[in-house]
């Protein structure tokens, strides 16, 4: 049979965490730049899943359609 020890004295507390923010939210033109240029290429990206989700659509209707011969 085996024994297991527990330890009840709970753990020392640690030192307080302070959280910092590593940048403002207004303000900064980099920042601003930044969040431009996401705002384009998530546009980019979106306008192209657009498109091959019409193609999709146009392939999925070609394969219900019989095949005639």
């Amino acid at each position: 049979m085996t024994t297991v020890a527990v330890d009840a004295k709970p753990s020392p507390p640690g030192p307080p965490v302070r959280i910092v923010a590593s940048a403002p939210l207004h303000g900064d033109d980099d920042d601003h730049d930044d969040l431009y240029g996401r705002l384009k290429s998530l546009q980019c990206q979106l306008e192209f899943i657009e498109i091959q989700d019409e193609y999709v659509k146009d392939e999925q209707k070609n394969l219900k359609r019989p095949r005639r011969r």
